[in-house]
């Protein structure tokens, strides 16, 4: 017992140091970014920096998330969902007190990285019937006998009552294997388009630009929400994506691979390394991070397994000569 509570009172005392380097981490991060920072405070901080390996990755993490595409994003859905005007970064007007404007503005940043990263998760699940988080999938037979496999992270609200067939896909990815009926069409809604059948198996995706159905049996007619831009039928294998203005051209697409997630794996075909991690960061709990530049440039090809996804991180770090780290609060950096 006394060796469960000293391992307890380690691992107590490593996450407050960690939330205390992070916090400073924090303060040095909005130092700089004021105004006329003058040469004793970078002495400081290159002071503060070189301390310790620890103290360094503190200061990256925050750096990384700052200059981050998930960062950007989680910025503009918090805009949506608060109703305000885009949050831009930009040097703040310093006319209070150092010391002073540091405490506030770091308090202010904090507040904003942790709104934008849980109000719109907290809409989402409000809005659901739904939910599958980072990693899981689930299936779910729906009230008209339909069957519904949901990706990871993702959600739906479903609506049916005296024969109407609709599920709105609110985020994330799900396959849809519908019960035929003539006289009932099913409609799938995502954010950009919608997709109606009577009887068939597809999958829609949605993320921030766009809505992509695949169509592996029967066949699917897809319309934007607008009315505009006509509307679109697919045959079996082949996709379509529908954004805010228009719908894409029909392109061939493998469901064997392209939903290849229903069995367990991803598998790529010479995709760029950027894009094979964000696919990949999909399925994983923690936030993953790419510092190191051009390595959109860096082709991967490969097959792998999402019931563990650290370790396809690590093999395509070590297959593309990236370093990575793993950070406290399951943190990951490519760099």
């Amino acid at each position: 017992m006394e060796q469960d509570n000293s391992s307890k009172d380690r691992l107590d005392s490593e996450s407050m140091d960690n939330a205390k380097l992070q916090d400073e981490a924090l303060e040095w991060f909005v130092r700089l970014r004021g105004q006329d920072v003058d040469q004793p405070t970078l002495h400081a901080f290159e002071r503060w920096h070189g301390r310790s390996s620890r103290h360094a990755q503190a200061y990256l993490v925050i750096e990384a998330m700052w200059q981050s595409r998930a960062f950007e994003n989680a910025i503009g859905e918090f805009s949506e969902v608060a109703g305000i005007e885009r949050i831009h970064k930009q040097k703040p007007k310093r006319s209070r007190p150092l010391k002073q404007y540091v405490c506030l503005a770091a308090a202010g940043l904090a507040t904003i990285m942790v709104c934008v990263w849980t109000l719109p998760e907290v809409i989402l699940h409000w809005r659901a019937d739904y939910v599958t988080v980072a990693g899981q999938q689930t299936g779910v037979v729906l009230p008209d006998g339909s069957k519904m496999t949901m990706n990871t992270d993702s959600a739906v609200a479903i609506n049916f009552h005296d024969g109407h067939r609709e599920v709105t896909l609110l985020q994330g990815e799900a396959f849809f294997d519908v019960r035929h009926d003539a006289l009932h069409p099913f409609l799938v809604t995502g954010p950009f388009g919608i997709t109606k059948v009577t009887g068939t198996a597809f999958s829609v995706r949605t993320d921030r630009q766009q809505d992509r159905v695949i169509l592996e049996r029967g066949h699917v007619d897809v319309r934007l929400h607008s009315g505009d831009g006509g509307h679109t039928q697919l045959d079996p294998g082949e996709m379509v994506t529908a954004s805010y203005q228009r719908l894409s051209g029909v392109t061939k697409s493998d469901p064997s691979i392209a939903l290849a997630w229903r069995n367990g794996r991803l598998v790529f075909d010479a995709q760029p390394f950027t894009d094979v991690v964000h696919e990949l960061s999909r399925y994983y709990a923690g936030r993953v991070f790419i510092i190191k530049s051009g390595l959109e440039k860096s082709l991967v090809s490969g097959n792998f397994r999402l019931d563990d996804i650290e370790s396809a991180f690590r093999t395509l770090s070590e297959s593309c000569g990236v370093i990575i780290t793993y950070l406290p609060g399951g943190t990951i950096l490519f760099r």
